[in-house]
């Protein structure tokens, strides 16, 4: 009599434990779900998605002052080491900055904070350089031919002939810079 009590009794548990662990499989994929309906679309052209910043000839000379893509928010660098997309947003208190040709430098408007074209911290409030996206170079085929996961340079300048600075295109392809807005690359720290 006792033996098969004790049976019972294990047998309960083990039905109470494959209930327990099936409901919170269902809970933690109704929670899924619901987080999926809370998150915002991603659209192909706007910020928080892929934005094209034009085709390799439509991209800034090195060294020109960066141009502004107000779709992305981002400010397209093309420094000496290559293609920075820079967000729009300061690092001290998010406001909007712009670019002051004179001093060759972005400042934001708000608090006075000031950084290189590579979006690094020259003066604060701030103390954070500016965040960046990641960039790539897809051909007309979508392909990827090129990018840059972290705060770095996309490196374009071996795509350029070296006589007139004309973009060469490999096997007749156009080349698009694509940012991706959805995944911002948090700044370092600076010395400002």
């Amino acid at each position: 009599m006792e033996l098969s009590r004790k049976k019972g009794v294990a047998r309960r548990r083990v039905l109470i434990w494959g209930l327990v662990l099936a409901c919170a499989a269902v809970a933690g994929k109704l929670a899924g779900i619901s987080l999926a309906f809370l998150r915002p679309p991603q659209k192909k052209g706007t910020f928080g998605g892929l934005v094209n910043a034009g085709s390799l000839g439509e991209i800034p000379e090195a060294g020109s002052a960066p141009r502004l893509v107000p779709q992305g928010r981002f400010w397209l660098v093309h420094g000496e080491n290559g293609l920075r997309a820079i967000y729009n947003s300061c690092t001290h208190l998010q406001c909007l900055f712009g670019w002051d040709e004179e001093k060759n430098v972005f400042i934001c408007p708000c608090h006075g904070s000031e950084f290189s074209r590579a979006g690094k911290v020259q003066k604060g409030p701030a103390t954070r350089d500016l965040d960046c996206f990641p960039l790539r170079l897809v051909d007309d085929q979508e392909e990827v031919v090129r990018q840059v996961e972290e705060q770095a340079d996309l490196a374009v300048a071996d795509l350029f002939m070296a006589g007139d600075g004309e973009p060469e295109q490999p096997a007749g392809k156009i080349l698009i810079l694509q940012v991706d807005t959805g995944r911002r690359i948090s700044g370092a720290r600076g010395n400002g």
